[in-house]
């Protein structure tokens, strides 16, 4: 009897394995938004009903996935993003009936319902948004289907995207860092410190004086034979309201987010407005922006996917000096500070590992960038003004050639 009770149900999810993929097959004629899009040897055949979708995609994903990228095609999968109320129905049923099989945290506030469907072939259910994901590792396949009731259905096609990408991104060697980093035609800093220790700041000055934006908060890093490389993770970079005094430009946005590309989460207009630019510090609040957006109100150089890594600066704000001090930073300190801000499988409780692609998770290579030129810069920021040096961008990459050399 338990015999054939588990061949009954074994069945019968089969048939509503058949059920879902013809629910997802009769969605396809409304698929006609196709683009193909490339990177660092990933491409990604998506098909969208919502033209506009692809433009915000890019905007959040930029710098990656540019036009013309000539990179050799190393991995390739389809992305389909339909919106069905049926199909979300579908697998909310699907679920109920059969239990699930595991359950899988995607951000701090997200946890998606697993049911393995066969070898190849499992179906992940978000109950909050009521978004679907039938994932096919066999044919390198992921089909999403989004409903009425989901909030920001770009941020949904964006997530999957990201997670595709990191997935494949370890799977090449890169680890991911709490750090930021920048770029110029003399290699790549990266920065990386405690939270609230001025990274962000640093960035800021940076790239006012000229680099690149690689990252803000998070950041591919990978060791191998040849040196050590980073590559930017995107994601929104969140501005403090005290930042504005550094740098007036970002000011008309801390007063009217309204203008920039993503959803305002940890902004709050009607409190913001009660306060005078002067008393912005007082407040919590913070607004994202794109990192185009952001190169782009500082007057800096757009971003930049990555490069070879040259250095690593720990930024440590003193408010008992008026100019920068840059010191050398010691193997076994920089080691620590490495390891410390890896974000290693289960780390990252705002960017988990959920999408199960096949691929091996990178390890962590803290040891071989603790032994790269590092330092430690000391800074004062202060009444509207980055108390820093004239030239920061040139005079921290002498400093990092002259502890090269020595």
């Amino acid at each position: 009897m338990c015999g054939q009770g588990h061949t009954e149900s074994f069945l019968m999810l089969s048939t509503e394995h058949k059920r879902l993929n013809a629910l997802f097959a009769a969605q396809q004629c409304y698929l006609n938004t196709e683009e193909t899009l490339q990177t660092l040897g990933l491409t990604i055949n998506l098909r969208t009903e919502t033209p506009k979708l692809v433009g915000w995609l890019k905007s959040f994903m930029d710098p990656y996935f540019r036009d013309g990228d000539s990179s050799e095609e190393l991995v390739s999968f389809d992305l389909d993003f339909n919106y069905s109320d049926e199909i979300v129905l579908h697998a909310a049923w699907m679920i109920e009936t059969h239990g699930v099989t595991m359950k899988v945290d995607r951000s701090s506030s997200s946890t998606l319902d697993v049911l393995i469907l066969d070898e190849t072939t499992y179906l992940m259910f978000e109950p909050i948004d009521g978004v679907v994901f039938l994932v096919d590792r066999a044919k390198d396949r992921i089909q999403v289907a989004y409903g009425s009731r989901t909030r920001w259905p770009g941020r949904q096609l964006c997530s999957v995207v990201l997670e595709i990408m990191t997935r494949y991104l370890e799977g090449l060697g890169y680890c991911n860092y709490h750090a930021g980093a920048y770029a110029t035609e003399r290699g790549v800093v990266i920065v990386c410190g405690k939270g609230g220790s001025g990274k962000t700041t640093l960035l800021s000055a940076m790239v006012k004086a000229g680099a690149r934006l690689i990252a803000n908060e998070r950041c591919f890093i990978k060791a191998d034979e040849t040196g050590i490389y980073a590559a930017g993770f995107p994601s929104e970079i969140f501005v403090g309201m005290g930042s504005t005094r550094q740098f007036p430009d970002l000011l008309r946005f801390a007063r009217n987010p309204t203008t920039l590309l993503g959803p305002q989460r940890r902004y709050r207009p009607k409190v913001v407005a009660d306060y005078e630019p002067k008393d912005y510090g007082k407040l919590g609040d913070k607004f994202g922006m794109q990192p185009r957006e952001f190169c782009a109100a500082l007057k800096g150089p757009p971003p930049v996917v990555g490069g070879k890594v040259v250095g690593i600066v720990n930024p440590a704000i003193n408010y008992k000096i008026d100019v920068s001090v840059l010191e050398p930073m010691d193997e076994a300190e920089q080691f620590k500070l490495m390891k410390k801000n890896t974000l290693s499988l289960g780390r990252d409780k705002h960017f988990q590992y959920w999408l199960d692609l096949g691929f091996t998770y990178a390890q962590p290579g803290a040891e071989a960038l603790s032994k790269i030129p590092g330092l430690i810069m000391h800074y004062r920021t202060k009444d509207a003004k980055f108390r820093g040096m004239e030239a920061p961008v040139d005079k921290v990459f002498d400093a990092l050639e002259a502890q090269r050399k020595e």
